[in-house]
């Protein structure tokens, strides 16, 4: 699948989101909206981490891998996107029980090995 193709569907899952936020969710009329609200807020906060992630991606293709640049860098990546999205429902559940306040995602591997693939490839 092509990288453009994977940001263009999480872009649509981020409109679809903050639509509901700001229309569907306005107004608590359940005991369970409060919720609602803070699962809404987790998800478009991964969905943007995951657009990230994707923008750094050094390839169009994310299932055809360069064998000069797979050193670390896409390996990262890669392990940080799946992270995110394994970790979605228990993260979920901890972040609207006010257990944690946002995503704990280290970025400073990714940005070392960027630099690293962007010396290479100016090399």
């Amino acid at each position: 699948m092509y990288r453009e193709k994977l940001i263009k569907k999480i872009d649509k899952s981020i409109y679809t989101l903050k639509y509901s936020r700001d229309n569907e969710l306005k107004y608590p009329t359940k005991d369970y909206t409060f919720t609602l609200i803070r699962i809404n807020a987790y998800t478009l906060d991964l969905m943007g981490r995951l657009k990230e992630l994707l923008e750094l991606y050094p390839f169009r293709n994310v299932e055809v891998v360069n064998p000069d640049n797979e050193i670390g860098f896409n390996r990262e990546v890669k392990k940080k996107f799946l992270q995110l999205l394994n970790n979605y429902n228990d993260d979920v559940v901890r972040y609207y029980k006010f257990e944690i306040d946002r995503l704990s995602v280290d970025y400073s591997k990714i940005n070392e090995e960027m630099e690293k693939a962007s010396k290479r490839n100016s090399m």
